[in-house]
């Protein structure tokens, strides 16, 4: 079985794993359950995009009693950079910065989204500072 977790994930299958990164260990039927729109979405849908899921290596499933039970197998963090990764490398040429800028251009972000993003920054600068004089 080929492990595809460097690809990204659709629309729906990002859904599904955000309910299971949030609810953890859960049956098909819990999943199902704790979605917003559960009567519009049959349940052979749900354990449908599950089993892919699991299949292409995002979840772990492990047999309780007669049910399976599907855990994340990858952190949510892990995806977002993976994520956040391809987008630089196909959308901005490998340039973060040109992604990075982009984002505080087009979002209209508040002045205090702004001032988080400028503390951030500084953070990171701090960083880079101390790792220059340690060298």
């Amino acid at each position: 079985m080929a492990n595809k977790k460097n690809e990204l994930l659709t629309q729906t299958e990002l859904s599904l794993m955000n309910l299971l990164w949030e609810l953890g260990e859960s049956t098909v039927r819990q999943v199902r359950g704790s979605m917003s729109n559960a009567e519009e979405i049959p349940y052979t849908t749900v354990a449908a995009v599950i089993r892919l899921l699991d299949k292409k290596g995002f979840l772990e499933s492990r047999l309780v009693g007669n049910t399976l039970h599907y855990s994340p197998a990858v952190e949510k963090q892990e995806y977002e950079a993976k994520a956040i990764n391809q987008i630089v490398e196909k959308l901005f040429n490998g340039a973060p910065v040109a992604l990075a800028t982009r984002l505080i251009d087009d979002q209209n972000l508040s002045k205090e989204e702004l001032q988080l993003v400028r503390d951030e920054l500084d953070r990171k600068l701090g960083e880079a500072q101390y790792e220059d004089d340690a060298k």
